[in-house]
């Protein structure tokens, strides 16, 4: 049978086929795209490109010539959503749990706080409290590092001794009268005592420990393993120094020199807050000799804190001294 030339609609490269094709709906073998031969009448000449031919292969009957074959194409891929449509409700159904359970979970940390507080008030401190008093006389020796030495060990938790103390000073308790003025300061007639943080303190340890040629004067209050005030007064002595009869005077002029002091306050079951001054407080400390195991003393001292922190009175500060009797 005669053959016939058209040009693809799509990509116009020459297309030549059988004139049993003509009318019918084919593929181009190039592009792939849908094409309709026309009849072989009117099938236009042939393009200058180079031809491609399509032929029929001969058959012992007469039937209907298969189209022209074309090439199968992979199908796409669909995009699975799960993942993504997973994370979106993820970003969102997180934040409104949290929202919801975070007060319960705030009221649980606040029981099991309680609980650990209320079990270390009825404890005696232990060797744990041992452990914390070797700490506070370590800590004498550089005050700087008083901080530091809180990350490995609290130093506040002193042994709240269990054995009976020495008997307290047979004295009232007179509320000190705040001031910075050396002259006007007055100790008075009293058992150690006045306001630390805004709060009241009457200590219920007095220590003084040395460390070297440190020594650290350290006023506690509070009997479990966690005080609720405290007050630290590091003395530094010249060599050939004694702190026994001795007396230290500071003023808020001084500008070097003056002993370290340190303020401690609890502000939740395990937690403390903590100022440092080495500047512009002032101090009137005496002590007198050591003797039976105690060292006694008098002091006033404030500080230049908004709360006005003052503390005055007389002492006798347990110590592991000896006395001056037996050096």
């Amino acid at each position: 049978m005669a053959n016939f030339q058209f040009p693809c609609p799509a990509c116009t490269q020459t297309i030549e086929c059988d004139t049993q094709y003509a009318g019918m709906d084919l593929t181009c073998p190039i592009c792939q795209s849908p094409i309709t031969a026309p009849a072989a009448a009117a099938a236009p000449p042939a393009a200058k490109k180079g031809r491609l031919s399509v032929t029929l292969p001969a058959q012992s009957h007469q039937s209907a010539p298969p189209p022209p074959q074309t090439i199968a194409q992979a199908p796409k891929r669909p995009i699975k959503k799960g993942p993504i449509i997973q994370i979106a409700a993820a970003v969102i159904i997180i934040p409104i749990i949290i929202y919801f359970l975070w007060p319960y979970a705030v009221q649980l940390q606040n029981k099991f706080s309680a609980s650990l507080d209320k079990s270390a008030e009825g404890s005696d401190g232990g060797q744990v409290g041992a452990i914390a008093d070797l700490y506070s006389v370590l800590d004498a020796t550089d005050p700087v590092n008083f901080e530091s030495r809180m990350e490995d060990f609290d130093t506040s938790t002193v042994r709240a001794e269990s054995a009976p103390r020495k008997p307290a000073l047979n004295l009232p308790s007179i509320p000190p009268v705040y001031t910075l003025d050396f002259d006007e300061s007055d100790i008075p007639m009293s058992q150690v005592n006045g306001s630390l943080s805004g709060a009241d303190f009457v200590p219920d340890l007095i220590r003084f420990d040395r460390a070297g040629q440190t020594y650290v004067l350290h006023m506690r209050q509070g009997t479990n393993a966690f005080p609720d005030r405290e007050l630290f007064i590091y003395l530094k002595l010249k060599a050939g120094q004694s702190f026994e009869a001795n007396t230290f005077e500071v003023t808020k002029e001084f500008q070097s020199g003056a002993p370290q002091i340190v303020k401690k306050w609890r502000t939740g079951p395990r937690l403390f807050g903590q100022k440092n001054f080495s500047t512009g407080y002032m101090m009137k400390l005496e002590f007198e000799k050591v003797a039976g195991g105690g060292l006694p003393g008098k002091i006033y001292i404030a500080l230049p804190d908004p709360e006005k922190t003052v503390v005055a009175g007389h002492f006798i500060a347990e110590t592991g001294l000896f006395d001056s009797g037996q050096q």
